[in-house]
């Protein structure tokens, strides 16, 4: 079950992804009377906990089964609607966002930070200021427009407040999968090889819109096992980045354990797992992000998180 929100008034709606199609949850109460329950925002079902989530997958289901006569009231009435065409929001409104910064071998040695499994994992605040969705612009920043890279990221989404947990019942606070552009500019990367102030990296990831989010969050019982998920990132459809969350230099049990051991996480808050090789700065010649471009990043059983890039206006 994958679900969105929704661009509609006045805050947004959540709604779930049946086939080609969005239902709006709330709207399906014509066939479905205890859809009347659900919420309009995705970060009041993810406080409903189980009970909340076997409601609305009661309701997907119901849908699902309809007959084609019943599906064309619901098109009629506006609560199911195309997902091509259908303007998205970020899936949550997340209070923090964690981003771990050294996921896979291939990207730490690209970026020349080589390291072995036994250094702890590396991560960083992106505020809730760069975070867009998908569909939404990635603008180029004026002080720095020259070097934008991408990162895709898988995501994971908390369900419960999550502090100190051991490794072995981190996924029970898992609620959902997610994706994340890590956008990252690049001029900053000589200077802080030469000085050691990671604070400028830091920094440069905060500048707005660079955290695309979303298309949607799919329920961790959709996908139970944290290894078998794989991501593509291209850039004007050129494939740049390809892995599989098996060859992650720590589990996402471990990530959770460590990153746990910092901060408090909350419903619907959000940890990235990192990105894999194939960012532009490493290549030869480099390639940046330049108006015009269009970059996707697709997980399967996730959804296309799809923004295009503008200079700022």
């Amino acid at each position: 079950m994958r679900l969105v929100t929704i661009d509609r008034p006045p805050g947004g709606r959540t709604g779930a992804i049946i086939g080609d199609d969005i239902l709006d949850l709330g709207m399906a109460s014509e066939i479905v009377p205890i859809a009347r329950w659900i919420p309009p925002s995705m970060i009041e079902i993810i406080l409903a906990g189980d009970d909340g989530l076997d409601i609305v997958r009661k309701v997907v289901r119901a849908v699902e089964h309809a007959d084609e006569a019943t599906k064309a009231r619901l098109r009629q009435s506006g609560a199911l609607i195309p997902y091509s065409g259908t303007k998205l929001r970020i899936p949550v409104q997340s209070r923090l966002i964690i981003s771990h910064g050294r996921a896979y071998a291939d990207h730490n040695s690209e970026m020349g930070a080589e390291q072995d499994r036994g250094k702890t994992p590396g991560g960083f605040v992106k505020t809730n200021g760069a975070v867009i969705a998908t569909g939404e612009a990635i603008v180029l920043p004026p002080r720095f427009p020259d070097q934008i890279d991408w990162e895709g990221e898988i995501s994971v989404v908390f369900g419960r407040d999550c502090h100190n947990v051991p490794r072995d019942k981190a996924m029970d606070y898992v609620w959902g999968w997610t994706i994340l552009n890590d956008v990252s500019p690049r001029n900053h990367i000589p200077i802080v090889r030469k000085t050691g102030n990671l604070g400028l990296i830091v920094l440069a990831k905060q500048a707005a819109t660079m955290a695309p989010l979303g298309p949607a969050i799919t329920a961790i019982d959709e996908i139970p096992d944290w290894r078998g998920l794989h991501m593509q990132t291209r850039v004007n459809g050129e494939l740049m980045q390809e892995c599989w969350t098996k060859d992650m230099l720590w589990p996402v049990p471990e990530l959770i354990e460590y990153f746990s051991s910092w901060y408090r996480f909350q419903p619907g808050d959000v940890l990235t797992l990192g990105t894999p090789g194939g960012s532009g700065v490493n290549r030869d010649p480099p390639i940046f992000l330049k108006p015009g471009d269009v970059v996707t990043v697709a997980v399967d059983k996730i959804g296309v998180l799809e923004n295009h890039v503008v200079v700022a206006g």
